[in-house]
């Protein structure tokens, strides 16, 4: 999917009289990370294939949606630029992990295998689409760049968790048709 991804952005830049714009974030605070919420809020694991000391800033989609939304409303001034969009700090997994115990959830990081992380991501209603590319994506989770495009800072990964943990399928009175679902 992101080989895809790079070959449409070059088509675009090949084509005469186009002015396109790249916003490419990589990971999102809100998926993988926090699309296990609801395994944290029952199980209290964050189960991720990655490792402990990987980082990654991870932007919400409310950052992501605003720097496209500033790139459309100025299309001369960003064409052919590229842009990162990143939340405002290298977080680890673990440290991810302790926010959400602050958000209320106390919840410790496992590395599971790309399997079992499927198969979660599955249950919690994660498309197969969007699972085809992640086996690639968490081989790249450590951009570090920082996109000050819209003139606003970039939300928190705790402000974000807080928004997941707020959501009714994380909360733990929801668990008893949750957990007892056959996952395939």
């Amino acid at each position: 999917m992101s080989r895809q991804h790079w070959l449409i952005d070059r088509m675009f830049a090949a084509l005469p009289g186009i002015a396109h714009t790249v916003v490419a974030p990589g990971f999102f605070a809100d998926s993988p990370y926090l699309e296990m919420m609801p395994f944290a809020a029952h199980l209290g694991v964050l189960p991720l294939p990655v490792a402990g000391e990987s980082r990654n800033a991870p932007p919400s989609v409310d950052d992501i949606a605003r720097v496209a939304v500033a790139a459309l409303l100025d299309p001369a001034r960003h064409a052919g630029k590229s842009y990162r969009p990143t939340g405002p700090k290298l977080l680890t997994v673990s440290e991810m992990a302790r926010i959400i115990g602050r958000v209320g959830h106390n919840v410790r990081h496992v590395k599971s295998p790309l399997w079992l992380f499927y198969k979660g991501a599955r249950a919690v209603g994660a498309q197969p689409f969007l699972l085809s590319g992640l086996r690639y994506w968490f081989e790249d989770n450590d951009p570090g760049a920082v996109c000050k495009l819209t003139g606003k800072d970039a939300e928190h990964f705790e402000t974000i968790a807080r928004r997941h943990a707020a959501l009714p399928q994380s909360r733990q009175a929801s668990a008893r048709g949750w957990l007892s679902s056959p996952v395939s």
